[in-house]
């Protein structure tokens, strides 16, 4: 098995993580609609070429995000999903991870990935436009969940230490209900 997917034994490579984790192709169906798994939790229909790649950028964004939110639990259990190549540019050890020592280089370095999620969200947008009505609702309540939850991140200046970073039920009530009402 290639070191790149023993996700248990170390750090994982990013486009490794892209394939596996965040972009599940399907069918192409006899009216040419490419029907795709997107963004992990959510089945819609793209009629337009641009939704896949929108898909995939959409759940690369939601994947990072729970990365950056469970480095603390992950690493505990010996799990680091941050791309390999990113803590050696950073100088972050695994170890680091383990200990949850908090240093300016981890800082960095979950700064450096909050901020590629954050394009990632932004890159993805245009992906509510493109898939059908029915689906919207519920992807934009995905997107808005998750974005805040980075933002939450942010606000604590990465700190994924001491704490969990989280929503709190009526906040995530309130934007599935603001869903709903669009």
């Amino acid at each position: 098995m290639p070191a790149e997917r023993q996700a248990t034994a170390g750090p994982i490579t990013l486009p490794y993580s892209i394939r596996r984790r965040f972009f599940l192709p399907g069918e192409v169906e006899a009216d040419g609609v490419v029907d795709v798994d997107a963004c992990h939790a959510h089945r819609a229909a793209f009629v337009f070429a641009d939704g896949p790649p929108l898909a995939e950028k959409c759940g690369i964004a939601f994947q990072l995000t729970n990365i950056l939110r469970d480095i603390r639990e992950d690493a505990e259990r010996g799990r680091i999903y941050l791309p390999a190549e990113d803590l050696r540019r950073f100088g972050v050890s695994a170890e680091d991870l383990a200990a949850g020592r908090r240093s300016d280089a981890l800082v960095n370095l979950l700064r450096f990935e909050g901020e590629r999620a954050r394009a990632y969200y932004n890159q993805s947008m245009p992906l509510l436009d493109l898939i059908h009505r029915r689906s919207r609702r519920s992807l934009w309540a995905l997107i808005e969940i998750y974005s805040r939850l980075l933002e939450r991140i942010e606000q604590s200046d990465y700190d994924v230490f001491t704490r969990r970073v989280r929503l709190s039920a009526l906040e995530k009530t309130g934007i599935v209900l603001r869903a709903m009402m669009s």
